[in-house]
């Protein structure tokens, strides 16, 4: 599962212009699957083929460990070119804060996730 860089742009940028400074992976995954919403069914519906109870709670945390995979590329590509940056990487400045949150779930369960500088 790769995330789509461009939705993941759009994402960022939306919750920035929504004055955020942070985020947590439960806000991200809501944001994301609204605006890749093919993609996110077709998600669930490879984890139910694959005969998993739980979809929902697999597709999100894959998500939230893309999400975590694609900071470490960012990182990695910022030290290789620190003087030619896109203006798509500046905009996904993301690191995670080691924290943990309570957050409210699909389901309306409260569960702990990452926290995200942005």
């Amino acid at each position: 599962m790769n995330l789509n860089l461009q939705i993941v742009t759009q994402v960022i940028l939306q919750l920035k212009s929504q004055g955020k400074t942070q985020m947590n992976s439960h806000e991200f995954i809501q944001k994301y699957s609204q605006l890749d919403q093919h993609n996110y069914i077709q998600m669930l519906y490879d984890q139910v083929q694959k005969g998993d109870t739980q979809p929902f709670t697999t597709v999100h945390s894959q998500i939230a460990r893309e999400l975590l995979n694609l900071q470490n590329q960012l990182n990695s590509q910022k030290q290789l070119n620190s003087q030619n940056q896109s203006n798509s990487q500046n905009q996904l400045n993301i690191k995670n804060t080691g924290q943990k949150v309570n957050s409210e779930n699909i389901f309306g369960e409260i569960t702990k996730v990452e926290l995200w500088n942005i």
